[in-house]
């Protein structure tokens, strides 16, 4: 089966998409508003219960065949059961756990901002 070439929207990294969605709105101000609404919709915590239930799906998903590919010996070296089971954990977390760091820097920066000097 043939594979898809991919777009040129496709390959931009984030800092490219940032400038073409940039001059997007530069060219067609009428995308504005659209544009505005899915910034919101992409910037919007999710609530705390529909993490806990993805995250928790998630793992308990896994099982020991996720393991098995991971642990013993690969590549010339031997991955001990806990660390193959460290990385699938890590794997889902640890993105969530990204994205809160993010946000919490986020909020202080806009805090530090907008807050009277000496708060």
């Amino acid at each position: 089966m043939a594979r898809r070439a991919r777009t040129a929207l496709a390959s931009l990294g984030p800092e490219e998409a940032v400038q073409v969605l940039a001059e997007l709105v530069n060219r067609h101000p009428e995308l504005a508003a659209e544009a505005e609404k899915l910034a919101a919709v992409v910037i919007a915590p999710q609530p705390r219960d529909q993490i806990e239930t993805s995250l928790s799906m998630r793992l308990r998903a896994l099982d020991i065949d996720d393991l098995a590919e991971r642990a013993g010996v690969r590549r010339g070296r031997y991955v001990e059961p806990w660390t193959a089971a460290g990385e699938l954990v890590d794997e889902i977390v640890g993105p969530h756990l990204e994205e809160c760091a993010v946000s919490r820097s986020s909020v202080a920066w806009r805090m530090r901002v907008r807050s009277p000097p000496g708060c």
